[in-house]
């Protein structure tokens, strides 16, 4: 995560995430440093700005982890679906961010 020392909306400071933040540290957002980053971008007292090449790379990356997964639980007979799970957490993580009035940016088009 970046802490940018912009002032954002109503004088909040801007947190620019990227996508370490999410896949080194934490995929589901529920350890205490994310609970309390997202809380305060709810209370808006940050501006969270989460850019979408960020989300697309932390799936992307979800994707490939699961994939992987798959393959030993494939050696067990364990059936699992790593594109439906890839859906799901899409799903979650744009749902998370959205509940917590974070930013999801996309690029501008010049």
């Amino acid at each position: 995560m970046h802490m940018d020392s912009d002032v954002g909306k109503m004088g909040a400071p801007t947190v620019l995430v990227d996508s370490n933040a999410i896949v080194e540290r934490d995929w589901f957002l529920d350890r205490t440093p994310w609970k309390l980053l997202l809380a305060l971008s709810e209370a808006q007292q940050v501006r969270l700005v989460v850019p979408e090449v960020v989300v697309r790379e932390v799936i992307g990356k979800f994707r490939s982890t699961v994939k992987k997964a798959a393959t030993g639980l494939r050696k067990l007979e364990i059936e699992f679906f790593p594109d439906d799970e890839t859906t799901k957490y899409e799903h979650f993580l744009r749902q998370r961010l959205a509940q917590s009035k974070a930013e999801v940016a996309r690029p501008s088009r010049s």
